[in-house]
């Protein structure tokens, strides 16, 4: 199967797999070629596919949606943020995290719509990187 992830930016990974696991708003889903069609909201998930020669990739993506299409053999993730989880850092998250915190705390200067964005990048940031930061 066709699987294509995409950020506002950039596309993260065009490529052929065997398997693909992730998480959406439903539950845990695991795809494999000729799936059936399927529509899914992602809000923070890790994502995990087999290419064809047996390489394992391994993703941690928030905020968007997965499309399968059983005609075209295709998945597409479309989704804010992506990122390899190798490149993932304690001091990128904790450094992220922290200027989300700040931001909240200045809550005067954000629209409504800024301040629910950034309440939602804290819980996402908190699971992510597995604990609950407290002030």
């Amino acid at each position: 199967m066709h699987i294509i992830v995409r950020t506002p930016d950039r596309t993260v990974f065009d490529t052929t797999a065997k398997e693909l696991h992730l998480h959406t708003e439903e539950g845990r889903i695991s795809i494999y070629p000729k799936h059936a069609s399927y529509i899914g909201a992602i809000e923070y998930t890790s994502m995990n596919f087999t290419d064809e020669n047996g390489v394992e990739e391994h993703m941690v993506a928030k905020k968007g949606i997965v499309t399968v299409s059983n005609a075209e053999n295709l998945v597409e993730i479309l989704v804010i943020n992506c990122d390899r989880r190798q490149e993932l850092t304690p001091v990128s998250a904790e450094t992220y995290l922290q200027f989300v915190m700040e931001r909240l705390d200045a809550k005067r200067d954000l629209t409504k719509f800024q301040i629910r964005f950034l309440e939602g990048e804290k819980i996402m940031m908190e699971k992510q990187m597995g604990k609950k930061y407290m002030k």
